[in-house]
């Protein structure tokens, strides 16, 4: 301070709370969605079953927190060095295609095995039911993610004030809902309700920053992954077997022919296939160092 002094710049300022102070209630509204289905379960359900949604809502969190949080945190950096990139809207594409296949895998596979996981986690059987809302929760999550992605296209052109706008449209629906469909179906309704407004802000947000940024999404290449993976998880939930390894092992099963189906559909490229040969090759060359003598 004595070297420097202290000279605010008032006019640096005003864009900065322009662009930013938008933001402040798409946050809020975000924070009030994410737990206001459990409030609301309490005007309807008894708190057993509130805690049961609630394990239910936390499992279904974890692709969230595990592949969706980490991606955003770098993706809004990122999208303004590619705005300005000849090339950028290509890559946007590319990017979005990519990062739904890595979400749609992990979804898959933790919608297969949850059964599982709740009944090792919670020993009590009235818990249980808790796996069955799970995979809706999941796919609530996904069109969240997709939702994440799109808004770039907002962030770089500045119209942070849209975004805050529709995540208030988005809540607007999420009180609607869930006071329908908690009333009627309980905590199936409540997992239902957040899937309907995340498609509901998922749309809007395409539609919107279609407008605004202009990207081809590669749409074949999401949707063909989810329909297979939604085929795979209902062959998951045919009655199988009921001892817990042997479920375990047909779930995983299911789980690893989701890339070796991708590959038979021909679904990935020629440099795509020769890439994931590499890194299988130096996966393999990595875990096989530690067993090779070395010389004499």
């Amino acid at each position: 301070m004595r070297g420097f002094g202290f000279h605010p710049n008032l006019r640096r300022l005003a864009p900065i709370l322009r662009y930013g102070f938008p933001l402040v209630p798409f946050t809020i509204f975000e924070i009030i969605m994410h737990d206001g289905s459990k409030f609301m379960l309490q005007w309807f359900c008894s708190q057993a079953d509130v805690g049961v949604f609630s394990i239910a809502y936390k499992l279904g969190l974890a692709i969230f927190y595990f592949f969706s949080l980490p991606f955003e945190r770098i993706w809004t950096v990122y999208v303004f060095d590619l705005a300005r990139k000849p090339e950028g809207r290509q890559v946007w594409a590319k990017v979005f295609t990519y990062f739904m296949l890595v979400v749609t895998a992990a979804s898959l596979g933790v919608s297969l095995i949850i059964p599982e996981i709740v009944q090792v986690m919670a020993r009590k059987p009235a818990y249980w039911g808790a796996a069955r809302l799970v995979p809706v929760i999941v796919l609530a999550h996904l069109f969240y993610a997709s939702t994440r992605v799109f808004n770039g296209g907002l962030l770089v052109t500045g119209r942070t004030e849209i975004i805050s706008a529709f995540t208030a449209i988005g809540f607007g629906v999420s009180v609607l809902v869930n006071l329908v469909l908690i009333r009627f179906f309980g905590l199936m309704g409540a997992a239902v309700a957040t899937l309907v407004t995340y498609v509901v802000m998922a749309s809007m947000s395409y539609a919107v920053n279609q407008r605004a940024f202009p990207i081809a999404y590669e749409w074949k290449r999401v949707v063909v992954p989810l329909l297979l993976a939604c085929g795979l998880f209902a062959l998951g939930r045919l009655q199988g077997p009921e001892r817990l390894w042997m479920a375990l092992g047909v779930h995983t099963a299911l789980f690893a022919a989701f890339p070796i189906a991708l590959l038979l559909l021909g679904y990935f490229t020629p440099s795509e296939r020769a890439a994931m040969w590499e890194w299988i090759r130096r996966a393999r060359e990595m875990a096989m160092r530690p067993f090779r003598r070395s010389p004499a």
